[in-house]
This record gives C-alpha cells, structure tokens and sequence, in this order.
C-alpha cells in the first residue's frame, strides 16, 4: 500500500509511453553528466579523455582520465556520471540532489560494495576503490 512505502497522503503518477520515457531519460542523463562536466572543468586548460594537450614545458601532456560511475537510489532512479579521479565525492552527492530535484539541504548516504563514501573535506573519487562502471547506491534518510 501506499502508506507502507511512507508515500504521504497525496501521490501523483506519471504515466509515460515507453518510447518517450526513453527520450527523457537520455535527456536528462545527458544534462546531468554535462553539468557534472562543466562543474569540474574549473581550469581552462583541461583536456578531455583521449585528447592530448600541451604542458607548460611544450611537451604533450597525458590525456586526463574521467571514470563513467552510475549512481541509482532505492527507486532505480538516478544515472550515469563522467568524473575525473580528483573530484570530490560532496560533487557527485551535490549533482545527485540536482537531477533528482532534491533541496541541497536533503542528507544523503552514499555507498559502494556496502561501504558508506565520506562526504568529509577532501574526499575524492581517488581516495575511494571506486573504478570505471562502478554503481554507487544512494540512500535517502527515512522520515
């Protein structure tokens, strides 16, 4: 029943057609992964995944590395982000709130192979087991 999901008194439905459910959901996992993006390119001189630029020293630089990590919640909700090794796990809970349309003040869990990810100062993809096509579970705090 509705209540015992701790749906409150008032539910709404979408009702989508297949196809067009399809369509918005490749929107809006293209929207977050370009916001994603834009957020962490904060140098002007990034280079993306197998582009090669060149250093201060002139000599080509290495390509910068982005992982694919999809992110779900309790629903099956949420989708695939690009991140580079140095950002910061608060980043991907922050952009989390904005696809789901969650207030910046909503507490969230993040977890990988049932470990829960610090959202601490300084702590960043690298610092985590985290790899290309790892699923991070995101939990909501229950009323």
């Amino acid at each position: 029943s509705p209540q015992s999901l701790g749906w409150k008194d008032k539910v709404s439905l979408d009702v989508h057609f297949k196809e067009m459910w399809q369509t918005m959901e490749r929107d809006r996992d293209e929207a977050f992964r370009k916001k994603l993006e834009d957020e962490e390119s904060d140098d002007e001189g990034d280079v993306m995944e197998g582009e090669k630029g060149r250093g201060e020293n002139g000599l080509s630089s290495p390509p910068v590395v982005h992982l694919k990590l999809t992110l779900r919640g309790r629903g099956g909700e949420g989708g695939v982000v690009r991140v580079k090794p140095t950002t910061l796990i608060t980043s991907i809970a922050r952009e989390y709130r904005s696809m789901e349309n969650l207030s910046d003040e909503t507490a969230l869990r993040l977890e990988f192979d049932g470990e829960i990810l610090s959202q601490g100062p300084g702590s960043t993809v690298e610092s985590t087991e985290l790899e290309d096509g790892d699923m991070i579970s995101v939990f909501l705090p229950v009323p």
